[in-house]
């Protein structure tokens, strides 16, 4: 959205990371997770797990032991790195029509955290789904595809050039 912002007219966040130009990817990173160091304990981490409490209390509410079991390590991008390389202004990333979907059961990126997203890098709209969870396409498949026509015909993109 930053190098492309005049080609974009929406973006729809469902579920996801909403960056902007005062909340960079490191303060939306931060949590209860534990890191692997595979390339040495003196280089940054290479892999991220899901903290024991995150995945007990979230994810795998039901049985703590199934949370440690079926916890994986997911490959890491540097904060550091995207953090300096990709500076989101509000001249470019911030013309872009934000619009975010907040989903009211997401365990994932619990409510206090899509309203602390929102509060923070404030998007032109924002859309509520009932009885959603971090797969609203898969728990709300009908209720999401209605959100998404009714934003389409909220936006005037007449305005767009060919």
């Amino acid at each position: 959205m930053e190098t492309y912002h005049d080609k974009i007219y929406m973006a729809i966040f469902v579920t996801a990371l909403m960056p902007g130009p005062t909340v960079n990817f490191t303060l939306l990173s931060q949590g209860d997770l534990k890191f692997v160091f595979g390339d040495g304990p003196n280089k940054p981490p290479t892999l991220s797990i899901g903290g024991s409490l995150f995945l007990s209390l979230t994810m795998y509410d039901l049985n703590a032991e199934l949370a440690a079991l079926l916890g994986r390590p997911q490959r890491l991008f540097s904060n550091v790195e995207i953090d300096t390389s990709l500076v989101l202004t509000p001249e470019r990333f911030g013309s872009v029509n934000g619009i975010f979907v907040v989903s009211k059961k997401d365990k994932s990126l619990v409510k206090d955290f899509q309203l602390w997203m929102i509060k923070n890098n404030p998007p032109n709209h924002v859309e509520y789904i009932q009885n959603s969870d971090h797969m609203v396409m898969i728990s709300r498949p009908l209720d999401l595809g209605a959100c998404l026509l009714s934003l389409a015909k909220k936006f005037d993109f007449s305005t767009l050039a060919n």
